[in-house]
């Protein structure tokens, strides 16, 4: 999963698309990306605002060093939830992949141990 910081100047989508791109090489539209969730790691002392996007053909991903050591699609039996930064692990990624299935899809609020769902909504992106 790319991520990265906002520089000045940037609206949190296009912050997602160059951290998609220098990442992984993948190209994201930003009026693609859909608010996805807010979580919020007061042990950290940080906020992640998350996006998903739908490409309008597949692209291969590509690691990007120094920025990432490796890049690439899972389906959700091949999904590395071994090597998963821990925050990361609390995300029900089998419940998001049935969603994207569905073409719906919910926006989370976490804080802490709080998880807030909100939705399900639908996109014609």
């Amino acid at each position: 999963m790319p991520g990265g910081f906002v520089e000045f100047g940037e609206s949190l989508e296009v912050a997602a698309v160059r951290e998609t791109f220098e990442e992984t090489g993948v190209i994201v539209d930003a009026e693609k990306m859909l608010p996805h969730a807010v979580l919020s790691l007061p042990g950290l002392n940080q906020i992640y605002v998350c996006f998903l996007a739908t490409l309008d053909f597949l692209q291969t991903a590509s690691a990007r060093p120094p920025e990432s050591l490796e890049a690439k699609w899972f389906t959700l039996a091949e999904y590395p939830r071994d090597f998963m930064w821990d925050p990361a692990l609390k995300v029900d990624i089998a419940q998001i992949y049935r969603q994207e299935e569905r073409g719906e899809f919910y926006f989370y609020q976490r804080t802490g141990e709080q998880l807030r769902k909100f939705g399900p909504y639908r996109s014609d992106l």
